[in-house]
């Protein structure tokens, strides 16, 4: 039946705001018939979900419809009592158990187990119910008028209720007073009231259901919005996005609540309506966000991207409104920390020339400017709900004051403070203390920059909040509902700043996309490049003494033909000194006779030692000339 975030508290708390209400108009008591006997009265609905379902804010004035054990119920509110009949004894003991612990004076009437088996004991059971909720009642109270704001009102007419079959069934003869229910009572329409001086005022539980789910899901479509730009900043495709590409996540929420219409509500919402609007555009305050590229937007010089954008979000069931200023610039610029100086390089590009000329001047001052409004916000918030005797004019002086200093000439500043209720009337300025939600905006206009005096745009900032007044010896407390957008993000997007930022996002990229696995390929990869080179720096050097080798046996050849036409080959002087004193080769070298080539490989020992190289590596790799015995090696003069 009856929600399970309400508790008896609550409940509690909303019945005696009915009991206030039927003091305050001087009734004897509050009449509430739903269902068929009702003949599905809108108004005497929205009062059973206001109490017993916990329907709160928007909910309150959509409540047409009840869960079906409250569908056919009678109530009466009195100034001290509640009676009420029911045809389940189940939800006789859910009121019980929602009320009873912490308000006197319940009566909950409900049918035998003999009589709720016998569809026609029932039905005398309640009409028997039924007159013993008004004996000795004269003046009633019952909401059974719903006005629409878009249509004119008329005036209430009682006739409407003779219509009703319970209400006709109390005038049959034997049952209750004998003529017209009209004639027996005195009715007063509350539907009005019920609108204005409980519905629309926040109780614990309405303000945990506005923080849990309104505030909650306005909070996910605007991190939608900002995941928009975000994935794909920087770079082209975050320039290409427009106005409206941008603002869909918001306006697609905005544009489900007004899908479902309800009584009293204007669906017309003109305060605040969801926006973006980028660049100079930000200073038209009547404008309306267009399909314009973020890139063509006007900026600070022709030609030049803008720097900022400037979004608003609105809930289309209820009151909570928002606005931040998001950057299209960071107001600085970074080496690419991942770059292949390389390849970029062989690409022809030069950070230095690239960014060459850049200045963050005009950005600076705008988010300057937009931090001192974001505080200024703040201070003012915070005055009106904590400050003795704060209204929104001392509101708006702590902001002004708060801006001194900070703004150029020619800057405008415009404050605006409201409340709305649950059915969006709107009322300016906000009253401290009325329990509803209300919504402070800040912005500056006419931001020009200081260099060029070219139009940058606006700056702006807006929140919903409750002031909680004093309690339990706490002070009063400042509830901000949309404090956890972000207050500043900014896009590295468009001009000189957001090419630098797409160059270094595709380089880490690049890192990143390599996994453990790929890396420990990419390990085992230059690992085997390394050997290879490794095995071909050998290989060169083997090819090499080849050559070496080569030559020295053409050389030797031709020093042998030499030998033979002119009797030998003449050594130097020293050299035949030495082999004179030395003796005569061993028998062992006769291996070497008959072989012109063999005979002088003694020589090319000598030669090849004497030009500092290793005879041995040399003869061993040279395919024309025969492998020697080491023996013989060792033993070469």
């Amino acid at each position: 039946m009856a929600s399970l975030e309400l508790g008896t508290r609550q409940c509690g708390l909303r019945l005696r705001r009915l009991q206030a209400l039927v003091a305050s108009a001087g009734v004897d008591g509050l009449l509430l018939v739903t269902g068929v006997d009702g003949k599905y009265s809108v108004g005497c609905s929205q009062a059973l979900a206001y109490l017993l379902q916990g329907a709160s804010n928007r909910e309150a004035a959509e409540a047409v419809h009840l869960a079906e054990d409250l569908s056919d119920c009678v109530l009466l509110v009195t100034r001290s009592e509640l009676v009420a009949y029911v045809p389940r004894a189940e939800t006789a003991a859910q009121i019980y158990d929602l009320l009873a612990e912490s308000t006197p004076g319940v009566t909950v009437l409900v049918p035998t187990p003999e009589e709720a088996a016998d569809p026609d004991a029932v039905e005398e059971t309640k009409l028997g119910a039924f007159v013993a909720l008004l004996r000795g009642k004269k003046l009633l109270a019952m909401p059974w008028v719903v006005h629409n704001d878009s249509t004119p009102s008329t005036p209430p007419s009682t006739m409407q209720l003779e219509q009703w079959p319970l209400l006709q069934a109390l005038g049959l003869e034997g049952v209750g007073r004998p003529g017209f229910f009209t004639q027996n009572f005195q009715v007063t329409d509350v539907c009005a009231q019920l609108q204005d001086t409980v519905y629309s005022h926040l109780d614990g539980h309405a303000v945990e259901r506005a923080m849990g789910e309104s505030a909650a899901t306005l909070q996910q479509h605007w991190f939608e919005m900002i995941r928009a730009v975000g994935s794909k900043a920087p770079g082209p495709a975050a320039a290409a996005l427009t106005e409206r590409q941008v603002l869909e996540p918001l306006i697609s929420y905005f544009s489900y609540g007004l899908l479902r219409p309800a009584h009293g509500v204007a669906q017309a919402v003109a305060t605040m309506p969801p926006k973006v609007l980028a660049g100079a555009r930000t200073n038209d305050d009547a404008a309306a966000s267009e399909p314009l590229a973020l890139s063509d937007a006007p900026g600070p010089s022709p030609g030049a991207p803008p720097l900022h954008f400037v979004a608003e979000a609105a809930d289309g069931r209820g009151p909570l409104r928002c606005a931040r200023t998001y950057f299209l610039s960071q107001a600085a610029l970074t080496r690419n920390p991942f770059a292949d100086v390389e390849e970029e390089a062989e690409e022809g590009y030069s950070f230095d020339a690239s960014t060459a000329g850049w200045a963050a001047g005009d950005a600076l001052l705008l988010m300057r400017t937009y931090a001192s409004v974001v505080a200024a916000s703040k201070a003012a918030m915070a005055h009106f709900a904590t400050a003795d005797g704060a209204d929104a004019t001392s509101a708006r002086g702590v902001a002004m004051r708060a801006l001194e200093g900070v703004l150029d000439s020619g800057a405008d500043a415009r404050f605006a403070l409201w409340e709305c209720d649950h059915v969006n009337r709107v009322s300016s300025p906000a009253v401290r203390g009325s329990r509803k939600l209300k919504v402070l905006r800040l912005a500056v206009h006419g931001i020009k920059s200081r260099s060029s005096r070219a139009l940058l745009g606006a700056v702006g900032y807006a929140d919903t909040f409750l002031e909680v007044p004093a309690h339990a010896g706490a002070p009063p407390q400042l509830l901000n509902l949309t404090e956890r957008l972000p207050p500043l993000v900014a896009f590295p997007v468009l001009g000189v700043e957001g090419a630098a930022a797409a160059r270094a996002k595709a380089s880490f990229a690049r890192l990143a996309a390599a996994s453990p696995e790929s890396a420990l390929a990419s390990d085992a990869t230059a690992l085997a490049a390394a050997a290879g080179a490794r095995a071909a720096r050998r290989t060169r050097l083997a090819k090499r003494a080849t050559v070496q080798a080569d030559c020295a046996a053409a050389k030797l050849r031709a020093a042998a033909v030499s030998s033979e036409e002119e009797g030998g080959i003449e050594l130097p002087k020293e050299v035949a000194e030495e082999e004179e004193e030395e003796e005569d080769v061993d028998d062992d070298a006769s291996w070497a006779k008959g072989d012109p080539l063999l005979a002088a490989a003694p020589l090319l020992g000598r030669m090849l030692t004497f030009g500092g190289g290793e005879p041995a590596l040399l003869l061993m790799g040279a395919p024309t000339v025969p492998a020697l015995p080491f023996e013989h090696i060792e033993n070469t003069p």
